[in-house]
């Protein structure tokens, strides 16, 4: 029999001079997998980025192979690494081969002879060459699978088991989603009538079908869905979905839709699912209780992961956040800072990564240079050239690239995080938006910053400087209540941030010079530096495995299985036990609960849909039920509205970091829910009582704020409107009208100031408001925005026991923002026709 013990086919292997050695941690790793972890079906590998995963992994296949298991494949997120894992396994002299652009595998793989690397879209797709249960395609019998970077491709395989069906083509409107738009427009027009139109006008809004609108229609789904599945976004999905229509979520987007599968059928595809053998390499940052619910990998796999328990941290990690150090430094300030700063250097790289390509528009004005997935290899390799030329000189743009690429050595030795990462499905912008506060989306969050963070950090020897600019970026990673989902790690590193800052604010000299002098200590390797880093870091304690999350994750997937398999009642028993675990997230779970019910008993199904909705107002509402609670002003006065909202912030800087965090969100172009969200925290921080008609009970206006006794502003929000649009439409117009009604309904004895928040403040010809209106164009909320900023800055630079109401009157009329400059600077009244 031949040779299973890694180390010893390390050493029998044909390899290039340079690399007849493994690394002691990737000895220590393989010997315990030989020792302890040979015959377990699933193995979580977790090391440090830049400890060698790939060579350990390929070695795990040739054993794997080597013990008669079978064909062995390497699985990787993208065709960069599949290149660079071939690479290295031809110069460690492990035979590989590649799947051919056309074809079947190659007969190599097939006999056992060489491991496939490969793409996880080759492997799961409807019409993968592995195989496809239900299809004409035979199963292909995997002995081993290597899954490298094994959260990057859950993230590929969700995407490639979802339907997503764009609203526009080349000759107008797809009709695949107008037909399923007119199946549920009624249904979403009762739920959200205003985010209803803005999907009807293209706007970047989203909305679900509630779950018993989409069980009820789903034969009319499956038929047009049917008509077109060898169409663009079905033709590789169809047979991966077609049987799991009844257990999938259907979002709408004014720019495409998406059905996801709430629980991946992974089963779907038997190689994977079936095969003998699979080893999933993971970083120590990532939280692998994820895998559990997806990809059905059992619980001692994540508990009991290979691992180097004495290695706590690796490489050196320069955290800085400048708004620590000065509230004044704005994005804006950060970006052309860090641009000039760039252009001062030319012996190393400079790289930011943004969540979109609005974001990266900023860096490209300041001589960025934006890569894609098509020119990042080209870009890279004309950078490393620069560099060693002494002639980098601008950033280099990442959109949305928190994984899956690696930035060692000179070539990233500065990286700035720009901004809060977003999420590109519709499934996880609907579940974000849902569930802004639930531990579980708050850790994924803080999974995807930790990925950004560890893009420059390849090695146990490699250093980079991380600079954290955006509001709710730095809100998130400075707030203790906020950065305790991050690890142990990235925790300790914030901390020496924040001692850091303590220092540079002392400093004389502008501050943008003492941060570049604190950076050139981690690049000029500063032996004062370098001993405190590692003193502080020595202490860090790998974070334990999250027990809770373990727990619910191995439940949800029980609960969807028992929904799949017809057992409604056990479906929604399952899901109660969660809520026996953590009261966190509730109305979510009595959704959950709700949508299992459905099929056994309606009644008791919208009983518990009631309950959600009451729990949590941004989830479905049902179709009755809702009762609409007023708002009333309280017996405080504006002053000492303000004077409690202040109170509720723990220092300065958590101050104006919420204040700017707020009016990010009140920015023309951020979606609806954010964007409204920020309206009613801009009422509550001018001193009025607020809140939101539509979305406590799915009819009124978007905001309504209390401005004094008897005395309403009704705003409608049109921030996704174009900016050049230049007119006010009909559909607008009637639906503020719509909203005056229901005020004088709800409110008869009270007055109301109808309000547009919009572009324009011109009607089209068609539009003809029957009562005086207002609008607030983008400069006036420009306007109105630098005003609370100045107002809240010099409540900042006030001790907080002396910001007495009289201090709060008078700020208030310095700003312009008492009620008299309020009514007068900022709308813009719309005259009506004769």
């Amino acid at each position: 029999m031949k040779e299973t013990n890694p180390l010893e086919i390390f050493n029998r292997l044909e390899k290039e001079k340079e690399k007849g050695f493994l690394r002691s941690h990737q000895e220590r790793i393989l010997s315990q997998w030989h020792e302890k972890f040979f015959n377990r079906k699933d193995t979580i590998v977790k090391l440090h980025t830049g400890q060698g995963k790939t060579l350990v992994g390929l070695l795990m296949l040739q054993s794997s192979i080597n013990a008669r298991l079978g064909p062995a494949i390497y699985l990787c997120p993208n065709k960069y690494l599949v290149k660079q894992t071939i690479e290295e396994a031809k110069s460690f002299g492990i035979p590989v081969v590649e799947f051919p652009d056309s074809g079947d595998p190659p007969l190599k793989f097939s006999n056992s002879e060489a491991i496939l690397v490969t793409t996880c879209q080759k492997m799961f797709n409807g019409k993968s060459k592995f195989g496809v249960i239900g299809s004409d395609h035979e199963p292909i019998k995997i002995g081993s699978i290597v899954m490298d970077d094994a959260h990057k491709c859950l993230d590929i395989i969700r995407e490639t088991f979802s339907i997503k069906i764009t609203k526009k083509q080349e000759d107008g409107i797809n009709p695949v989603y107008q037909k399923l738009w007119d199946l549920f427009e009624d249904a979403l027009m009762r739920q959200e009538p205003g985010t209803c139109i803005d999907i009807k006008e293209n706007a970047d809004a989203h909305m679900a079908v509630p779950f018993w609108n989409w069980y009820e229609k789903i034969q009319d789904v499956l038929g047009i869905l049917h008509e077109n599945k060898s169409k663009k976004g079905l033709l590789f999905t169809w047979d991966l979905i077609k049987n799991k229509l009844p257990y999938s979520n259907c979002i709408f987007s004014g720019k495409e839709l998406e059905i996801s599968p709430r629980l991946i059928p992974i089963e779907m595809i038997p190689s994977f699912s079936k095969a003998t053998r699979r080893i999933f390499l993971s970083a120590t940052l990532t939280e692998d209780a994820f895998l559990i619910r997806d990809l059905g990998i059992d619980r001692t796999s994540i508990e009991k992961p290979l691992t180097l328990e004495d290695v706590t941290y690796s490489g050196e990690r320069m955290i800085l956040i400048p708004t620590l150090v000065n509230l004044s430094f704005t994005r804006e300030k950060i970006i052309e800072w860090v641009s000039r700063y760039s252009e001062k250097h030319g012996d190393f790289g400079v790289f930011s990564l943004v969540p979109s390509s609005q974001h990266a528009k900023d860096w490209k004005i300041e001589g960025g240079i934006v890569t894609n997935k098509d020119n990042l290899d080209e870009v890279i390799v004309e950078l490393k050239d620069l560099i060693g030329n002494g002639t980098a000189r601008h950033p280099t743009i990442l959109v949305n690239r928190y994984d899956g690429i690696d930035l060692p050595d000179d070539i990233c030795r500065v990286l700035c995080l720009d901004s809060i990462p977003t999420h590109a499905s519709l499934s996880d912008k609907y579940t974000q938006a849902v569930r802004p506060d639930s531990r579980i989306i708050r850790r994924q969050l803080a999974q995807r910053i930790e990925q950004g963070i560890g893009r420059g950090i390849r090695g146990p020897n490699d250093w980079c400087v991380i600079v954290a600019t955006g509001n709710k970026l730095t809100s998130f990673l400075s707030e203790t209540a906020k950065n305790e989902f991050l690890s142990n790690e990235t925790i300790e590193q914030i901390q020496i941030a924040k001692e850091l800052s303590d220092e540079m604010k002392g400093e004389e000299g502008h501050k943008l010079n003492v941060i570049e002098k604190v950076i050139d200590q981690c690049i000029n390797r500063d032996e004062g530096w370098k001993e405190f880093y590692h003193d502080s870091m020595k202490k860090i304690e790998r974070n334990p495995p999250d027990e809770k999350l373990l727990d619910i994750f191995k439940i949800e997937r029980e609960a969807e299985v028992y929904f799949q398999n017809k057992q409604f009642q056990k479906a929604a028993d399952a899901i109660r036990k969660i809520l026996d675990i953590s009261k966190d997230d509730l109305g979510w779970y009595y959704q959950l609960i709700a949508s299992y019910l459905y099929p056994l008993d309606k009644t008791d199904s919208m009983n518990m849909q009631l309950n959600a909705f009451n729990e949590n107002n941004r989830l479905h509402k049902p179709d009755e039920g809702i009762t609409y609670s007023k708002l009333t002003n309280t017996s405080d006065n504006r002053e000492k509205l303000i004077q409690k909202w202040i109170s509720q912030q723990r220092t300065k800087t958590d101050l104006i970091l919420k204040v700017m965090t707020i009016l990010d969100n009140v920015s023309f172009g951020v979606p609806s829910e954010s964007f409204e969200d920020g309206i009613d925290q801009l009422g509550k921080m001018l001193g009025f009582t607020s809140h939101r008609p539509e979305k406590l009970s799915r009819m009124g206006p978007d905001n309504l704020w209390n401005i004094s006794g008897k005395q309403y502003w009704i705003i409608s929000c049109k921030n996704m409107v174009q900016r050049d649009r230049d007119f006010i439409s009909k559909s607008e117009v009637g639906q503020l009208s719509n909203d005056i009604g229901w005020f004088s309904k709800e409110y008869s004895d009270c007055s109301a100031k109808p309000i547009f928040i919009h572009p324009s403040n011109t009607l089209n010809t068609d539009a003809f408001p029957d009562t005086q209106s207002y609008v607030i164009t983008p400069q006036k909320l420009e306007e109105l925005k630098q005003n609370v900023k100045s107002f809240y800055n010099s409540l900042a630079s006030i001790m907080k026991e002396d910001i007495s109401t009289d201090v709060i009157k008078q700020k208030l009329a310095e700003s312009r923002l008492d009620l008299f400059h309020i009514n007068q600077d900022y709308f813009e009244s719309i005259p009506l026709r004769q």
